[in-house]
């Protein structure tokens, strides 16, 4: 099974966004560190999560045409929730 090109072509186009919303998110944890406040804030970890979320649809049709592509989306999956729970902890403490 194989993804359009229309696919890509918008997988390519949400990565760039992703990068962006990465960006501001590390933005926003520099701000914090130079406040002197040193901890880490829970916008950081929801940025890369919506960061990765739009990298997904290019890594799932990757995966759709190579196998070892799968394990990319099972990083991704660990990742995701990794960095959900890490919001929480910041976000709860």
């Amino acid at each position: 099974m194989k993804c359009s090109e229309n696919i890509y072509k918008i997988g390519g186009f949400l990565s760039y966004i992703g990068i962006f919303i990465s960006l501001y998110g590390i933005y926003k944890q520099a701000i914090n560190i130079k406040r002197k406040q040193k901890k880490l804030v829970s916008i950081f970890p929801i940025m890369l999560v919506i960061t990765l979320l739009l990298r997904f649809p290019t890594i799932f049709c990757i995966s759709l045409e190579h196998k070892e592509g799968w394990y990319s989306v099972v990083g991704i999956i660990i990742k995701i929730v990794s960095l959900v729970y890490l919001a929480y902890i910041s976000h709860t403490h």
